[in-house]
């Protein structure tokens, strides 16, 4: 014989199901809530990431450079600042999944998500042509250095010219084994130019002198003033090349608007 369900019974699965009901009208209020904060939040939080890279912008164009220490500080700041941006740029107009989707049938919300990627992508922009910057200002620093460490030695200090070719293949070999930014590579092919030029006229005066040729030794010799001469042509190159990568990030930091 079938047994029917107690009243008490019914009036447990009634209480359960309207309790059931009422957490899910519960949850998706509570849904419903969090997905408003998050969108509200979620210009405000871009547009003062935004402003916050610009004021970091304004700071450092705005700080003195009169002397080498400060320029280091510049530098330094530069390098700090690149690499924060590096590290947050992706994340900005990230959105939780669970949300998201929303941006698909509410057209605010889309148009939300593009204008941060539109200011992102300025920041973006900026942050490349500042590495550029950077990279080529390392190379030419260490180029600079490599050229310095050559020892200058005297005209009729006869016994140190041998020293001279020794010092200037180091400086090549040191300047070849180099990695550095593809910008930079007409300035040391440049560079390596006139170095081995350097080195092979110390070469031909070594020679000249111990052949006691005169007319071969002078000739070596104007040719080794021609040689050094011609780093004036590579400080030009190199100067030429900074200019227009400075001049690429001076068009980036405009571009770096406040939406």
């Amino acid at each position: 014989m079938m047994r029917l369900p107690s009243v008490s019974s019914l009036r447990s699965k009634k209480r359960l199901l309207i309790i059931c009901g009422g957490l899910g009208v519960l949850l998706i209020a509570g849904y419903i809530v969090w997905s408003q904060y998050t969108w509200g939040q979620f210009t405000p939080t871009y547009t003062a990431w935004h402003q916050g890279v610009k004021d970091d912008i304004g700071k450092i164009i705005a700080l003195p450079t009169t002397n080498v220490k400060e320029q280091d500080a510049v530098a330094t700041r530069l390098v700090e600042l690149s690499s924060k941006i590096d590290a947050e740029h992706q994340a900005v107009c990230v959105v939780t999944p669970i949300v998201q989707w929303q941006q698909e049938v509410i057209p605010a919300f889309n148009d939300a998500r593009m204008a941060c990627k539109k200011q992102v992508a300025s920041i973006a922009e900026f942050q490349k042509r500042l590495t550029t910057v950077i990279a080529y200002s390392k190379d030419d620093q260490a180029l600079t250095k490599i050229i310095a460490s050559v020892p200058q030695v005297s005209e009729l200090a006869d016994d140190t010219w041998e020293k001279q070719v020794v010092a200037w293949d180091i400086a090549i070999k040191s300047t070849e084994k180099r990695v550095i930014a593809d910008d930079f590579k007409p300035t040391q092919q440049l560079a390596l130019k006139q170095m081995n030029a350097v080195k092979s006229a110390w070469q031909e005066i070594i020679s000249a002198h111990q052949a006691k040729d005169k007319q071969k030794y002078l000739a070596a010799q104007t040719t080794l003033a021609s040689a050094i001469d011609g780093f004036s042509e590579v400080a030009t190159t190199s100067q030429r090349t900074f200019a227009k990568l400075s001049n690429e990030l001076e068009v980036a930091v405009r571009s770096v608007r406040t939406p």
